[in-house]
Formats: structure tokens, sequence, C-alpha cells
């Protein structure tokens, strides 16, 4: 794993952005995010940032958190490729990827977003300042390959891909050769 430390001008710069957030204003609970609370209302778009943020510090992009009505396509774009960036969780030793959202006739409907390349990070937030961890990288047609589980919150489903189908981070480079764009 790959550790990068998140100075407190760029924690700023991520917590400024993530008030910006247009998923800030999104009706719905998903909208909203499930893990933002009262006591932490832009937990999500935060750590969101925070994890892009460390992307670009190991990768020299740099990022672009400007507003995309409807959202952005992914967050970077290298070689064509979309990449996206999300955080891993330590407790459960695995990355979520949203899969299925229910109908209201009980059955499911794809939001899989089959993005070239998802990296998991690792973040550690102390309100100031953060440390991540790069865990690795899988590529959107192997996530589509993992087991498929209920979320713990809400009653979606997602692909659980475990840290033993996570890639090393070393492996991703060859993206990196050719100048390359943000969304």
């Amino acid at each position: 794993m790959i550790e990068i430390n998140i100075p407190p001008s760029l924690y700023h710069t991520c917590v400024v952005a993530a008030e910006n957030m247009w998923a800030s204003s999104k009706k719905g609970v998903y909208g909203k995010g499930l893990a933002n609370t009262t006591k932490d209302p832009r937990y999500v778009e935060r750590t969101g940032c925070l994890c892009e943020m460390a992307f670009s510090i190991w990768s020299g992009i740099p990022t672009n958190f400007g507003y995309v009505e409807g959202g952005d396509k992914g967050d970077f774009i290298i070689h064509g490729k979309i990449v996206d960036i999300k955080k891993f969780h330590k407790r459960t030793n695995s990355l979520l990827l949203t899969a299925r959202q229910p109908k209201n006739d009980g059955t499911y409907f794809d939001v899989f977003k089959n993005h070239d390349v998802y990296v998991a990070i690792n973040l550690e937030d102390n309100g100031k300042s953060a440390k991540a961890e790069l865990v690795g990288y899988i590529l959107g047609a192997d996530a589509q390959r993992c087991p498929l589980q209920p979320a713990l919150r809400g009653n979606h489903m997602n692909y659980v891909v475990s840290i033993n189908n996570l890639k090393p981070m070393g492996g991703l480079q060859k993206f990196l050769e050719s100048p390359v764009s943000t969304l």
C-alpha cells in the first residue's frame, strides 16, 4: 500500500469543494449520501474529495472539483479510460460499488457505472489533514464478477470487492504514461 499525506491547505480545498458539491442538494436518501449525518452533513462528499486528492498527489494529475449538473462521468480520464476513485472500507476489508437500486415492485435495476478502473483508498481524516492509503485497483469488468450483496445501509445491492481482488497500485502506472485530462 502507498501512503499519502494530505496537508491542511489541500484538506481545506477538499472541504470547500465538498460544501459546493451538487450531491449536497440532491433529494432523497441516496442523493444525500447514506453515511452523512446531522453532525457531519458533508462526510460523503468530503471523503470523496480527499480520496481524489490523494490519487492526484500520487499520480501528479490535477483534480477537478468543478460542478457538473447530474454528476461527472468519473473522477479522471487516463488514456481515454475512466478512472473512479472510491473509499476502501477497512472495517469490512472491501470496496463497495453500488450495483443495483430497488424498484417499487421489489425488483432491481442496474445502476453500476462500469468505469474502466476503480481505485480503492483508505482514509484517516482528523478534521484538519488526512492520511490516505492507496490500497489497490480493480478493472470495472473484474468488479462485476465479485459477489453481489445487500447493502448494510439502504436497500440497494453492492458489488463487494475483497482486498484480495485488488491489484497493486504499481500496475496502474501503465495508464499514466501519456498526457491525461480530468473530467
